[in-house]
């Protein structure tokens, strides 16, 4: 059903009409079957204007259940394919009457993974978007509500690969993106408008900044960089508050190979000079150990 020919129709009443007969007989709306014929109406079906397409669209959205059934998703996403920029995705949803700030950002988000994930979208289109798009809130005044929705939607892209922060998503938009942008910056649009940004995931900032530490749960080192490069550590007592000696055991991997590391006798408020032992993992207890 995919694959069928447009051809086959005479009006969008008899697609409605393969569509309905298609999802009876496959289980629902939003089975493979069904959004398989519903993108290919997409992709191929000559619509007369924008309001069929408009129509065509709150059609499919009443048939699947929401906004956000799959069947509505991939319908949307194939209409746009290709040939509709990613910054007219505000636009379309406008037009479509969607006016929630909620569903607008949970739409956006879906409808970007999924043309990316279909090959509609390539990365590049995804960084310029969200660039453009954290630019134009950076430009808003202070606290903006509109700026504010602008920011938590491009976070929530971010997210969807693992950029789970400002820097990271500015990192990210600097490799794949046409402009050149400097990471280090991108926390300032969220402090101008009182949003934090987190830092879970590690990252680094080099002016004022409104952030949240510490939301996932485990610690989290906040170390100064005074000269921009290196990051001073000095580790007391193996990082206990407490006197005495410890061991401190670290697992490394060289070439895939795990070693194991031990430095021994760590104790008081000074930490010693002593030997570490590089021992290959499993050897930690064997005659055969050697020092290196």
């Amino acid at each position: 059903v995919g694959n069928l020919p447009m051809t086959l129709f005479t009006d969008t009443n008899d697609l409605a009409a393969a569509a309905g007969w298609i999802a009876n007989q496959s289980g629902g709306w939003n089975t493979d079957a069904t959004v398989s014929f519903l993108k290919n109406v997409a992709a191929n079906w000559e619509f007369e204007n924008i309001n069929q397409i408009l129509a065509a669209i709150g059609w499919v959205k009443d048939q699947a259940g929401s906004w956000t059934a799959d069947a509505t998703i991939s319908f949307i996403a194939e209409l746009m394919g290709g040939t509709v920029p990613i910054d007219h995705i505000d636009y379309w949803l406008t037009q479509m009457g969607i006016v929630d700030a909620d569903l607008r950002r949970t739409m956006t988000v879906t409808l970007v993974y999924t043309m990316v994930e279909e090959g509609n979208m390539d990365l590049a289109n995804v960084a310029d978007y969200v660039y453009k798009s954290t630019l134009s809130a950076w430009m808003m005044a202070a606290g903006d509500p509109d700026a504010q929705s602008i920011l938590r939607t491009m976070q929530a892209i971010g997210s969807m690969w693992g950029k789970n922060n400002a820097y990271d998503l500015g990192a990210a938009v600097n490799a794949h993106g046409s402009t050149p942008t400097n990471p280090s910056t991108w926390a300032g649009a969220w402090t101008k408008h009182g949003m934090p940004s987190y830092w879970a995931e590690g990252g680094i900032i080099n002016s004022p900044t409104y952030g949240l530490v510490g939301e996932a749960g485990y610690p989290e080192a906040i170390i100064p960089m005074k000269d921009g490069v290196n990051i001073p550590v000095k580790w007391v007592n193996g990082g206990s508050t407490q006197q005495g000696s410890t061991d401190i055991n670290i697992t490394l991997e060289i070439d895939g190979a795990p070693l194991d590391v031990k430095i021994k006798s760590i104790s008081g408020n000074t930490a010693e000079s002593h030997r570490v032992n590089l021992v290959r993992w499993g050897k930690q207890n064997s005659e055969q150990r050697q020092p290196v």
